[in-house]
């Protein structure tokens, strides 16, 4: 049997190459005919299976073997080839080596020679300009003039310019006798050169031409006029370049144009570009923010403290831009120079003008308030640790206080700290924010809003307990309590960040505390006396309005299903009050307030029912008013209400009960945990009680 390696190859499984050995020997016909079965076939199979096997692995090894004997020539070749490449190498590196000697030799020998040639040179060059100047001097010690010819050449001009700034330099060491009438004449040439370059710069700036220019720029730069001529050339980027309104908006193309000229002609181009910087600063802007900051100042503080503020931050703005874009780090103190010498006067006396706007501005705002409204504001008088009355009379319908004011207040007040965030000394900032608060916490509070609520105190003081209460002070609170959030995040938001790090931080919180406190304890005062009056407003109903005939009718064809009127007249009273209240507070304070008023007027309602006594039909107005009471209750959404005036229904209910049925009603839910004395106590008020024997149901 013949194999070859690529029986073996791919996907070889050794299970069926087996079975299909076994197959080629005894077929597939013997299935199920074991007794055909041959062994010896078999064997013989397999044994010739195994022979050719052994046959494909001695040829396997042999070509291995000549596999590895050819490697094996390759690889001492190849060996051999790296040896002589690395010889040819080692060749090549060593005569580098050479060569780099060598040519270090012959530069050496050359800078020698260039050394002696130069030192051969110089002199002469020295000696041809010695001499070359010598002409010169000697033509204007003869009272002529040689470089008349060759200024006239534009071409010439810088080399006129080179020799007579020479001469200029070489006459000054010469003494006067004897050399005056030639000095002069050289330092008249010197000043016509002079005067001619700075013409031409004027000319080529004009005419655009940068390389003119340039050329001009590096012939004249020796001469004394060269920083006239730098004068001249700034004077001239600005001449008719300011036509906005505000001259910080000219600043920035100014220089752009001007730099792209300042790069190329000037090789020290970033000193040129912060001389002209500040040039503008000192000159054109300083004279813009001077001129309209001195008109506001006498006449409108407001608008001058805005303008110092956007003026000086469009300082910043343009002197930040100006220094990233044109690189002028290293000349900062042009810049803070500048901003002194712009502002600085300004700025001495900032923070006093600030404060003294502020507290003229809350004022004004304040008193035209009360103008608005046709107010005349009350002094406020004290006598020894006690407030006088205050006259109160013709204040009419108004709660005096302003939320619009409020804000007014707040906004300027946060203008104001903006402002002095930027312009005052970092040094005491905390201080100077902190007395602006101060200021608004006095304005605010006690100049608006403790004052409104005196007032309004004092108006429920004065009222009679035959007049119907307005509830004026529920709007009152409302709108102080809304100030107040406000003033607490003004507070939070611009004061804290900055007062919060520093040694005044626990005396500023105490003073806003205690300012804020004395605040809240006059709005619970005043709540608690506005629900004292609507309280008593609804005594005075009940004790005037409803009748001792209401729970003892003597018609028997009286409709029950109505409420007595003092009990509508209550329920009205109640809606407007609670209406009043949900419009005017907010949070929990809705919440607290109604349920007070609820709980007192239970109170009242408890002790009113106890003062009558009640026939069946008395009963059944009795329990139509408390169920009455209790949907009108239900509307404030207070569980604790709820469960009170549905507990006082369930008394009434005392009132009206089959006597036999008396026992089981106090047995209720409503009724089972209350008092039995209580309960005997409210039966008792029925005028069958005792014939009805109703006390045995209580025992």
């Amino acid at each position: 049997m013949q194999f070859t390696l690529d029986d073996f190859e791919n996907d070889f499984k050794l299970k069926d190459f087996i079975e299909r050995i076994s197959r080629s020997s005894i077929g597939s016909a013997i299935r199920g005919k074991p007794e055909e079965f041959n062994p010896q076939a078999l064997r013989a199979t397999f044994e010739e299976a195994i022979e050719g096997l052994h046959n494909v692995l001695q040829n396997t090894e042999t070509r291995i073997t000549a596999v590895e004997e050819t490697c094996g020539t390759e690889e001492q070749e190849h060996h051999k080839r790296l040896q002589s490449l690395q010889k040819a190498l080692d060749n090549a590196i060593e005569r580098f080596e050479d060569l780099d000697h060598r040519v270090n030799f012959v530069a050496t020998k050359v800078v020698h020679v260039g050394d002696q040639l130069e030192g051969v040179n110089t002199p002469r060059s020295h000696d041809v300009e010695a001499q070359k100047l010598i002409y010169y001097f000697s033509e204007y010690m003869e009272d002529r003039d040689p470089l008349v010819v060759v200024i006239e050449d534009p071409v010439k001009i810088a080399e006129a310019a080179d020799v007579i700034q020479k001469l200029y330099h070489l006459s000054q060491d010469l003494p006067s006798n004897g050399f005056e009438k030639v000095k002069n004449r050289v330092y008249e040439k010197y000043k016509e050169i002079e005067s001619r370059l700075k013409c031409e710069f004027a000319i080529a700036h004009q005419a655009k031409d940068v390389k003119k220019m340039k050329d001009i720029a590096n012939t004249l730069a020796p001469f004394k006029g060269y920083n006239q001529c730098i004068e001249d050339f700034i004077a001239a980027c600005q001449r008719n370049q300011f036509v906005s309104n505000n001259s910080f908006d000219d600043i920035l193309p100014i220089c752009e144009r001007a730099y792209d000229i300042i790069k190329q002609v000037f090789s020290d181009h970033n000193h040129i570009m912060a001389t002209l910087v500040e040039n503008i600063f000192e000159g054109h802007t300083k004279e813009y923010v001077h001129e309209n900051l001195t008109k506001l100042y006498q006449s409108d503080k407001e608008k001058y403290l805005k303008n110092l503020y956007v003026y000086y931050e469009r300082f910043n703005e343009v002197t930040d831009t100006i220094s990233k874009k044109y690189d002028l780090s290293s000349d900062v103190g042009i810049v803070n120079k500048s901003k002194k010498s712009i502002f600085g006067s300004y700025l001495e006396d900032y923070i006093s003008v600030e404060e003294t706007h502020l507290r003229d501005f809350f004022d004004n705002s304040i008193s035209s308030y009360y103008t608005s409204i046709g107010h005349q504001k009350r002094q406020m008088v004290t006598g020894g640790l006690l407030k006088r009355s205050i006259d109160v009379s013709g204040i009419g319908d108004e709660s005096l206080i302003s939320q619009e004011v409020a804000i007014n207040l707040l906004s300027e007040s946060r203008n104001a700290i903006t402002r002095c965030r930027l312009l005052a000394p970092k040094m005491n900032l905390s201080d100077y924010i902190w007395n602006i608060f101060e200021a608004l916490l006095e304005k605010l509070c006690l100049d608006h809003i403790s004052y409104a609520i005196d007032i309004n105190l004092q108006i429920i003081s004065n009222a009679s307990a035959n007049v119907q209460p307005d509830g004026r002070f529920f709007d009152v609170s409302g709108q102080a309590n809304a100030i107040i959030q406000l003033l607490k995040k003004h507070f939070n938001e611009i004061v804290l960040p900055i007062i919060g790090s520093t040694s005044i931080y626990d005396s500023c919180m105490k003073k806003k505390n205690d300012a804020l406190q004395q605040l809240e304890e006059k709005i619970d005062q005043g709540l608690e006396k506005s629900i004292q009056a609507a309280i008593g407003w609804l005594k005075q109903m009940l004790s005037t309005e409803q009748k001792k005939t209401d729970f003892r009718p003597e018609d028997s064809k009286v409709v029950v299903e109505l409420t007595t009127p003092a009990c509508s007249k209550c329920i009205l009273f109640i809606k407007q009050q609670r209406k009043l209240i949900r419009s005017c507070l907010d949070g929990k304070n809705v919440e607290e307030v109604l349920k007070e008023l609820g709980i007192r007027f239970h109170r009242v309602l408890y002790d009113h029912f106890q003062q009558f006594t009640y026939n069946s039909m008395g009963g059944m107005f009795a329990l139509a008013d408390t169920h009455s009471y209790e949907d009108c209750m239900k509307e404030f959404k207070i569980p604790l209400l709820d469960k009170l005036f549905s507990t006082l229904h369930a008394l009434c209910k005392l009132l009206v009960t089959n006597p036999e049925n008396i026992r089981q009603l106090c047995c209720e839910e409503q009724l089972a945990s209350m008092d039995r004395n209580v309960l005997q106590q409210f039966a008792n008020l029925r005028t069958d009680y005792k014939t009805a024997r109703l006390a045995k149901h209580f025992q």
